[in-house]
């Protein structure tokens, strides 16, 4: 085998097998971060990682009672409740409500889910803020805005 041939074949030995290191490591990596996020957050995290206080927490809780969020018709009854409020703080009640806090436990909030639901509630228009107000809100707005 002639000399520039071999060290053709020998680069592109070396090639493959950096990137096979490399994809090694990707999966590992990605293998971990799913192990993390297996677990899911703590509340203070996600109070956090939402701007949401944990003084808003308390009073929207409050405000709510005890409501069991695993029902159809617990979101519009939260929101008949607290309207007009940030959708990341009515996310956090049911958040907290619904996290289990047992490692092993099946986790019961899934916030796709939950922020499909909050939308399709009829009778409230979000906001650009990140508010859901009342429909009547909503109208109050458009007269305002076309003067």
């Amino acid at each position: 085998m002639p000399l520039p041939l071999a060290i053709l074949v020998a680069l592109a030995v070396i090639g493959a097998l950096g990137l096979w290191v490399n994809q090694i490591r990707t999966l590992r990596r990605r293998r971990r971060n799913l192990r993390h996020w297996e677990r899911d957050e703590p509340l203070e995290r996600a109070l956090a990682l939402n701007y949401v206080t944990p003084e808003e927490l308390e009073a929207a809780q409050q405000k709510i009672g005890e409501l069991d969020w695993r029902t159809a018709e617990s979101i519009s009854m939260a929101l008949a409740k607290l309207t007009p409020v940030r959708v990341k703080v009515l996310g956090a009640v049911a958040y907290a409500k619904l996290r289990p806090w047992e490692s092993r436990a099946a986790l019961m909030y899934d916030p796709t889910v939950f922020l499909a639901t909050v939308m399709s509630v009829d009778g409230y228009a979000y906001a650009p803020d990140g508010v859901l107000h009342t429909e009547a809100d909503a109208k109050k707005w458009i007269v305002r805005a076309d003067w």
